[in-house]
């Protein structure tokens, strides 16, 4: 999810929730990424969490940004909702992130970064799949039609998801593992 409000991109960080904290399609917002004309500005509700998003956007952004501090304060139910983005369910509140309007640099730093985040499923271990990598799935048809079947259901769940920041197109990730383009 993402809304642009005064000229700041807010995009919200999803991750895959713990079964009992699940929303539907088993996600959970991790924390945000405000995109402001000179910085980020990130957002946890955990120590842990921001720690992570850190590591997260420096890999991904290397040199061409610079961690400065960290503010911790104590969690306040009330004020996150009266800041969240689209909480009023307003259409104006809850626009699409146009990321033509970011400058070319940080749009092109963005969509790299969206790009590599699905790539690396292919080489990461998927309890589903027996422990193994998409990529090690892949080479037996048996194990093409089961990575198939999970491409399809991650490709439907983001095209249900409301005003997506990003949409990747799922046919480089069929290709990348010699999965039948659809």
């Amino acid at each position: 999810m993402s809304a642009i409000e005064d000229g700041v991109a807010t995009l919200i960080w999803m991750g895959k929730a713990k079964k009992e904290m699940s929303m539907p399609g088993g996600k959970v917002s991790k924390g945000t990424i405000k995109v402001h004309a000179c910085f980020l500005e990130t957002e946890c509700n955990s120590t842990k969490r921001d720690k992570r998003l850190r590591k997260l956007i420096e890999k991904h952004l290397g040199s061409s940004i610079r961690y400065e501090e960290t503010k911790e304060r104590e969690f306040d139910s009330a004020e996150m909702m009266k800041r969240a983005p689209g909480t009023s369910g307003s259409e104006e509140e809850s626009q699409r992130l146009d990321i033509n309007s970011l400058p070319e640099e940080a749009r092109g730093q963005l969509i790299q970064m969206f790009e590599r985040h699905y790539m690396k499923w292919a080489d990461e271990s998927v309890p589903r799949l027996g422990d193994k990598t998409p990529r090690e799935t892949a080479k037996t048809p048996e194990g093409r039609k089961k990575v198939a079947e999970m491409i399809a259901e991650w490709e439907n769940m983001a095209r249900s998801t409301p005003n997506p920041q990003f949409e990747f197109d799922f046919n480089k990730l069929r290709r990348e593992l010699g999965v039948d383009i659809e």
